[in-house]
């Protein structure tokens, strides 16, 4: 759970300077909604590639975990 906060905090950061005053704040909100939008992507994926035979649970974590990182 650090790990997933800790690269949020960096990547919202990283996203706020790379606008001026006026867009930062909605930019970095932007960009973390649709961080946190992209799950409702990933959940499908997911239990479809849980049915498949990629190994079962964990092949399908590694494979949407990867395409995601």
């Amino acid at each position: 759970m650090g790990l997933g906060c800790g690269y949020l905090s960096v990547f919202a950061t990283a996203t706020a300077e790379h606008f001026g005053t006026n867009l930062r704040v909605l930019v970095t909100a932007t960009v973390t909604n649709f961080m946190r939008g992209s799950v409702t992507l990933m959940i499908p994926l997911y239990q479809w590639l849980d049915i498949k035979p990629l190994g079962g649970m964990p092949g399908a974590l590694a494979i949407v975990g990867a395409g995601v990182w």
